[in-house]
């Protein structure tokens, strides 16, 4: 039993990323794939579709004269993936797994979102989007492996904070490379990653439509079977696409030196610290300490917990940057293998530096910083009645606590003061056929 809650666990580390894993069907489907459709001896289809409705109580994230609405979301995907190791023995009744030469995935959702409200801003959110994954790793546990992985979405989900509620197009494809020498003890990662996001609607598609060329080197020693030393050193240039645009362009760097493994059987530590550096045309820099940390625990085989802190900065659409400290904390169990029930919530202070006076039409009646207190929480709640079918019942909070507020100098001459803060609550429930 041991040695399955640390297989399981040191697969959690290595595989899933360092941060609370999304807990809704959409965003992390492949946990409950159906049996799907063989292509081939090494190809499976899984086709999928889902309903849901509910009441949103704070669509556009306003602070003052907040109206609700009811909403009602369709959503049919498909994912393509090569059936692992642990499959194919299933399935073939194989002694022994067979090395994976290519492992591949790839997935594509639509969602359609039908607001029921008398307010046209509401109903402007009635709108279709498109998420579309898709990774290729070739000879993944061999001694060099090629990756490649792409992604893009269309969306009205905010960007960054409340007001980015206007569609937008963010894509990233990645290419790289690992090289295992010594038989894996040591490994090394080169890759580049192209990163994008451009707006439909003015004014954003003018000011904020950006571009950066991440650059990534990462190298990992395995100190112990189970426990690994790691570097992680990204570059990224980034860039504005117009040149009229206020914001400014900047050479982030981001380095991290850490431990990443085993303490116990059934517990993980994922601990880095680095410097983060922002390298900006003009204005304020980062120039600071950043650091990530993750506490992982198997409780019993279905039940999970995970602990985790952050600080570290981002490019920002309002000033050169702002700096994100806080933290999550989630819990996960399986009871029975049908019902799953999922907590999660996190606390973070954004603080951005100053304010962008070059934004056009746009005057600050605040005291020119912004620093904003974001916390979220939701819980979800899924039966699995059999093997293709599931229905779900979700709640979900958002919220931020600002007192800084924008004047927006409007075209008919008069302005409209606007502030950020604001508290939003969401239920769904719905049902999902996921083959």
């Amino acid at each position: 039993m041991h040695k399955l809650f640390a297989s399981l666990l040191l697969v959690a580390f290595f595989v899933l990323p360092g941060a609370v894993r999304a807990q809704g069907w959409l965003e992390d489907r492949a946990d409950s794939e159906g049996p799907g459709i063989r292509l081939g001896d090494s190809l499976l289809l899984h086709p999928g579709l889902a309903l849901e409705g509910g009441y949103d109580t704070n669509p556009l994230r306003q602070e003052e004269d907040v109206s609700g609405a009811g909403r009602l979301r369709v959503t049919p995907y498909v994912d393509l993936t090569t059936r692992g190791a642990k499959r194919r023995v299933e399935d073939d009744g194989a002694i022994e797994k067979p090395a994976e030469k290519v492992r591949f995935g790839l997935g594509l959702a639509g969602h359609y979102d039908w607001y029921f409200s008398d307010e046209a801003a509401i109903r402007r959110q009635r709108d279709f989007g498109v998420d579309f994954k898709t990774n290729l790793a070739v000879f993944p546990e061999g001694a060099f492996t090629l990756l490649f992985d792409a992604a893009y979405s269309r969306s009205l989900t905010p960007y960054e904070t409340s007001a980015d509620w206007w569609a937008h197009h963010v894509f990233s494809p990645s290419l790289g490379f690992i090289v295992r020498p010594g038989g894996g003890t040591l490994s090394f990662e080169l890759g580049y990653r192209l990163n994008g996001i451009l707006f439909e609607d003015e004014p954003l598609a003018t000011s904020d439509n950006r571009l950066s060329h991440e650059v990534r080197f990462l190298t990992s020693w395995k100190v112990f079977p189970k426990t690994a030393l790691m570097c992680k050193v990204y570059f990224s240039p980034t860039m504005y696409l117009n040149d009229a645009s206020p914001n400014t362009n900047s050479k982030p760097i981001h380095s991290f030196l850490g431990l990443q493994g085993l303490l116990t059987d059934r517990v993980g530590l994922s601990l880095f610290v680095g410097y983060g550096a922002g390298m900006y045309d003009r204005g304020d820099e980062f120039d600071s300490v950043i650091a990530t940390a993750e506490l992982m625990a198997f409780i019993t085989p279905t039940a999970t917990v995970r602990l985790g802190g952050q600080r570290d900065f981002y490019d920002s659409f309002y000033s050169n940057f702002y700096v994100k400290n806080g933290g999550y904390l989630g819990y996960e169990q399986l009871f029975g293998g049908m019902f799953l029930a999922a907590l999660r919530g996190s606390v973070y202070y954004r603080q951005f530096s100053a304010f962008n006076e070059n934004n056009p039409g746009t005057v600050i009646e605040a005291n020119g910083t912004r620093g904003d207190l974001w916390a979220e929480a939701s819980l979800l709640l899924e039966l699995r009645a059999t093997d293709w079918l599931s229905f779900h019942l979700s709640g979900a909070y958002q919220g931020n606590i600002s007192d800084f507020t924008t004047t927006f100098n409007l075209e008919d001459g008069t302005s409209m003061e606007q502030g950020w803060g604001f508290h939003r609550f969401e239920v769904m429930a719905g049902v999902r056929g996921h083959y």
